[in-house]
């Protein structure tokens, strides 16, 4: 019998140097993200600098976006901080918050990066962009939810600029459905 230990080194061993190729496919996703959970944050933190310049690439994958949704849960936010990096550079957070991918890696982001100082701070200028825009993200099928993720993970600042949006036209956001 193989030892759970010997054959999460050999799972670690496989994906090193194909976590990015593995992280695209059904599968590949799959695993990887049950090796993460099992792995050393040294290990995780290999794994996810595989990934460096290929951020936009997973976020637009239906199975790369939860590899980064899982290296955004397990590790220390200025280990992944690479991840909102790359978003920002080349998305605006209204397109991200409305992409059917990148709301999942938005929200957890959201729900993990504010505490820590630092990316904290580097998300709450993105979403800066977000919410100055109001209302037309309240209703869009996939950024509502990540308005919800801010009115419960985000700063009272961000919160109740959220609110004052939503006072603007109670009516609509009421009867919305």
């Amino acid at each position: 019998r193989i030892s759970l230990q010997i054959l999460t080194i050999y799972l670690i061993m496989d994906f090193i140097g194909n976590a990015l190729r593995m992280s695209m496919e059904a599968e590949g996703s799959f695993e990887l993200q049950r090796l993460l959970e099992s792995s050393s944050n040294a290990t995780i933190k290999k794994i996810a600098d595989e990934f460096r310049g290929h951020v936009c690439e997973m976020v637009e994958s239906p199975h790369g976006n939860h590899v980064l949704q899982r290296l955004i849960e397990l590790m220390p936010p200025q280990s992944v901080s690479f991840i909102l990096e790359e978003i920002a550079v080349k998305w605006k957070p209204g397109y991200i918050a409305r992409h059917k991918f990148g709301c999942r890696v938005l929200e957890r982001i959201i729900e993990h990066f504010p505490a820590c100082q630092g990316t904290g701070i580097e998300l709450a200028r993105y979403l800066d962009g977000l919410l100055q825009n109001g209302l037309s993200h309240f209703f869009h099928s996939f950024a509502t939810f990540v308005i919800q993720h801010i009115l419960e993970h985000g700063t009272v600042e961000q919160q109740l600029l959220v609110l004052t949006h939503l006072k603007q036209d109670l009516w609509k956001v009421a009867t919305d459905v």
